[in-house]
């Protein structure tokens, strides 16, 4: 009868699937790694698996996370953030949302939840979602790695919102949170799609070969300042290639302008917002756009290369400050995030 007991209770305390004991980096060649992480800098992750010690470089991962559910992402400012929370479950969306769960199932091509905040049962799809964090430290993917780590590329850790919430002017309450009602948000997402739309516009512009010189310079310029700054990345892909490339808004748009076609026809059609704005973990809103890009590339007035791409733009509400009479004021504005590519097919 002891026997049982013991053995019983060893099945109670196995981990359950997906349980994180030990922390995960999750390397750029889309294998993790398992161990425990011993050193973070913005040049190197280093951990230990059994007796060895390895080192990783930045560029050689994309994420890590740690047992106790903290994450970290690779770049100058390498730092753990925190990424579970003991109170309750937290589901990063794909447009930069986080939910906060009492409980939470996922069953075949749906997450069923109990929102903290209401009584009723809600779901999601599995594939509008990056990543859960459970209470109890683990984690769970649920999209690939990079996909992760873009997403929460947008999480900052509360600390370092509050610390640009200094910069507020003295007319400003620092602790004054931002309210995004139902007519704010209709107007944002207004502008959200303006600006989509006028994305597209510039990159025919950008793109036409009878276009002069100037003109596309500045529209290279205006496109540019649609986004939320020019390191901001765009993804592109192509019939010819098995794996998609990312550059930085400038060197895209360079590149598009030089390529060698006699004749370049680039349609942006059918932007809509296809999640609404959401507030992430940073305090900004985050939203999501889809939009169809047409391409087609000519050579001696014949179609050499042609496709459709269905890209996801995401959209942030961010914050800005203007002098009005010598005060500081807030104001709100919509920029484009990121591009990147859904599905690319031939025309």
């Amino acid at each position: 009868m002891r026997l049982v007991c013991c053995l019983l209770l060893l099945v109670v305390t196995v981990p359950t699937q997906g349980q994180s004991t030990v922390d995960k980096i999750y390397l750029s060649s889309g294998e993790p790694a398992e161990g425990t992480i011993t050193a973070l800098t913005p040049q190197a992750l280093t951990y230990t698996s059994g007796s060895a010690s390895q080192s990783v470089a930045a560029g050689q991962w994309v994420l890590a996370i740690k047992g106790t559910g903290e994450f970290a992402l690779p770049g100058r400012t390498a730092t753990w953030q925190s990424g579970a929370d003991p109170k309750a479950h937290r589901i990063i969306t794909r447009d930069g949302g986080v939910v906060t769960a009492r409980s939470l199932a996922i069953q075949g091509e749906s997450l069923t939840y109990l929102p903290i905040e209401t009584p009723q049962r809600q779901s999601l799809p599995v594939k509008d979602v990056l990543l859960v964090f459970y209470r109890d430290g683990r984690h769970q993917l649920l999209a690939p790695p990079a996909d992760v780590a873009r997403g929460l590329a947008h999480q900052q850790e509360p600390q370092q919102a509050a610390a640009s919430a200094t910069t507020l002017s003295n007319n400003s309450d620092a602790s004054e949170v931002f309210v995004l009602d139902n007519e704010r948000k209709a107007h944002f997402e207004k502008m959200a799609l303006v600006k989509a739309n006028d994305f597209g516009k510039y990159l025919s512009i950008v793109s036409n070969k009878d276009e002069v010189e100037e003109d596309k310079l500045m529209a290279v310029a205006h496109a540019v300042k649609l986004f939320m700054s020019d390191s901001s990345k765009i993804q592109v892909s192509s019939l010819n290639q098995s794996e998609s490339k990312q550059y930085t808004v400038p060197v895209y748009l360079d590149r598009l302008r030089m390529l060698p076609y006699d004749k370049v026809e680039l349609l942006w059609v059918k932007a809509q917002m296809v999640s609404k704005f959401r507030k992430g973990m940073d305090g900004r809103y985050y939203g999501m756009i889809a939009a169809q890009q047409l391409f087609r590339g000519y050579l001696d007035n014949k179609i050499v290369y042609q496709d459709v791409t269905e890209k996801d733009i995401e959209v942030v509400l961010d914050q800005y400050v203007v002098f009005d009479e010598g005060k500081q004021q807030k104001k709100w504005d919509v920029l484009l995030s990121s591009v990147n590519v859904k599905q690319t097919r031939e025309k």
